[in-house]
């Protein structure tokens, strides 16, 4: 998915500083050839990174609180080596001291990666500053292993810098994450820049088998492509040996079946990790809605035919998709405070947007900053602020698309929010408009509230209809549901930098459902429903609240894929038009066949070649042709 890139530059207020010193430093070469650790792999063994040592490292030091360091190898990236044992762990640090063990967890991300599959001492140095930790038990990788997580313990005691590298040229994304213990998470330090920990797997195949000599670990294709269209593959290709590769042949497959043979003449260096290739306008003729298997599989390296190597094959799901419904709104994330300085300008600018855009719903995420105090910030606004990668306020964020700007990536954007040109409008409806046709929408929603007064609770049901394999289509999205409320009494600067009361609109209060998203969804054909029970605060006033409802990503790492955030679709709905009501049924209701008749005035009960008069719950009535 293509980040969009604004061209309109403006200063904005900074409110977290996440970068750390790091200086890369190029490592010594000899022939172009990185010097390795004297100690060599053995015949037939592999090693597993993405650490490039050819782009050197450097250091930093990580005194922030931060109790854990790792990399995550994720299973695709695993998929070459099943069948292989994890003999031995190499680390490059050019101060140990600040290493108290060293550790492998299995999760399918460094998020969930809780299952210890080893941890101990840092090993012998074997020169260079690389240091070999031969494990006292082998770990195997199977079709099973979800994902790994490599890194260190850190030694806070010690005042050491923890070395980092980086994991390619046009590496798909940086993979150094960092773990504190006061918020018991990992966060990506590496969503801008491709830092990675430099670390290795040496592998062992079972005996007699022969392993490849490079790998494919990455590929990339479109979130969706419609049925019928063509295809644009993105794969990455690791050299894994000490073998220069001069060319390569691999085959195109889906669904098992080969589709093209594509023969590459291009040189991939000993130690070259992540070197991105690209193949353009693949025709599978895919005419069945869903998930379909692609498989890159290499076939030749350096002239030589491939015959029984395991390691040749990487895979990876398209989803294709043959119908669409209309977005219904447009979900803006405004990050703001009251005691900012320039945030009124963010409020005055959303609120002349939501004028120019009907279709808008808007959620004021207030952050109670340090520097910025704020009495109305919900408790979930500072994970918010994480997970949008933040970097000054005023913000806004339109359906959560990622773009980049000053060469950081963000999901919100401080540089045209507290302006007020005629330029900077242009480029708010541009990013707006941007946002809209980001996404392809497999299903509507409808929210259906029912408030008791008496004990200040709300029954929440979320409904969502879908097209033909909705539930396929959005297994790796879910549903988002919160609440926020109007007329909030509060403060807010000025244009003098004074301090004075306002009233609050559009005000985050709290996440109904978890704030990384929820797919635990009753699922019944290719529609769902979800129910809540919430209780609300006495402070909040009913017939101002309103509750949102949006299908998402879930979330799984903080700071990281932040272009694969994108909401797709996004609702709203009063809570009580009348705050002594009992309940508020939904306005917005998904439209449904009612009846259905044949060309003879005839009820049928399900659709019948020719044409059939139907009845919609809308009250209008249609004819359809069925094939």
């Amino acid at each position: 998915m293509k980040h969009i890139l604004m061209s309109l530059m403006f200063a904005s207020a900074s409110i977290s500083a996440v970068a750390q010193d790091i200086q890369i430093q190029n490592l010594p070469t000899l022939s172009e050839t990185v010097a390795k650790a004297k100690t060599q792999i053995e015949t037939n063994q592999r090693i597993i990174s993405d650490y490039l040592e050819t782009a050197g490292h450097g250091a930093t030091s990580f005194k922030n609180g931060e109790t854990m360091i790792g990399s995550f190898y994720s299973q695709e990236m695993l998929k070459p080596f099943v069948g292989c044992r994890i003999k031995s762990i190499r680390v490059l640090s050019t101060d140990a001291s600040r290493i108290k063990s060293i550790f492998v967890r299995e999760g399918s991300t460094i998020y969930d990666a809780t299952e210890v599959k080893t941890e101990e001492p840092l090993g012998n140095s074997i020169d260079n500053n690389w240091y070999e930790t031969k494990l006292n038990k082998d770990i195997e990788i199977t079709p099973e292993t979800k994902g790994l997580a490599i890194g260190y313990n850190l030694n806070n005691e010690k005042q050491g810098k923890i070395t980092i590298g980086k994991n390619g040229v046009d590496s798909y994304k940086g993979n150094l994450y960092t773990f504190f213990d006061e918020t018991n998470e990992w966060v990506n330090r590496s969503a801008n820049q491709q830092f990675t920990l430099p670390v290795q797997l040496v592998v062992e195949p079972a005996a007699g088998t022969t392993m490849s000599e490079m790998v494919v670990s990455h590929i990339e294709v479109p979130n969706y492509t419609e049925v019928g269209k063509p295809i644009n593959i993105d794969y990455w290709i690791t050299n894994a040996s000490a073998t220069p590769i001069n060319n390569f042949e691999l085959e195109v497959k889906v669904d098992n079946k080969r589709v093209k043979t594509i023969t590459v003449d291009q040189e991939i260096k000993v130690g070259e990790t992540n070197k991105k290739f690209s193949i353009e306008e693949i025709q599978p003729n895919i005419s069945v809605v869903g998930k379909h298997d692609l498989a890159l599989v290499l076939t030749k390296i350096n002239g030589t035919v491939l015959t029984n190597v395991k390691g040749v094959e990487n895979n990876h799901k398209v989803l294709y998709y043959k119908d669409v419904v209309a977005r219904q709104n447009t979900l803006v994330e405004e990050f703001t405070s009251e005691r900012c300085v320039n945030c009124y300008r963010g409020v005055r600018n959303i609120k002349a947007l939501k004028q120019r855009q009907p279709d808008m719903v808007m959620v004021a995420v207030h952050l109670d900053e340090i520097a910025y105090p704020d009495d109305v910030a919900a408790t979930e606004s500072q994970f918010l602020k994480r997970i949008a990668n933040v970097s000054g306020i005023p913000s806004f964020a339109c359906n959560r698309v990622a773009f980049s700007i000053n060469k950081k990536e963000t999901i919100a954007n401080p540089s045209i929010a507290a302006e007020t040109s005629p330029d900077a409008t242009a480029m708010i409806d541009k990013f707006y408009n941007y946002s809209k046709a980001n996404t392809c929408v497999f299903s509507t929603l409808a929210i259906a509230n029912k408030y008791d007064k008496d004990n200040k609770k709300i029954n929440i049901t979320v409904t969502g209809t879908g097209v033909n394999k909705a539930k396929e289509l959005l297994e790796d999205y879910a549903l988002f549901v919160l609440i926020t409320e109007n007329n909030v009494d509060g403060h807010q600067g000025n244009e003098s930098g004074m301090i004075e009361e306002t009233k609050h609109q559009n005000v985050l209060r709290a996440y109904v459902s978890d704030v990384k998203g929820d797919n635990n969804l009753m699922w019944e054909g290719n529609n769902f429903t979800k129910t809540y029970d919430f209780a609300i605060q006495n402070s909040w006033k009913p017939v101002d609240l309103e509750v949102v409802a949006f299908i998402a990503p879930k979330i799984k790492e903080i700071g990281a894929n932040l272009e694969t955030l994108a909401v797709q679709n996004c609702v709203s709905q009063p809570l009580a038009n009348d705050p002594n009501a009992i309940e508020n049924i939904a306005t917005v209701q998904p439209i449904k066949v009612v009846e259905r008749y044949n060309i003879k005035g005839q009820r049928i009960a399900m659709p019948q070649k020719g044409i059939n008069i139907v009845k919609l719950s809308n009250g209008k009535v249609v004819k359809e042709i069925v094939k």
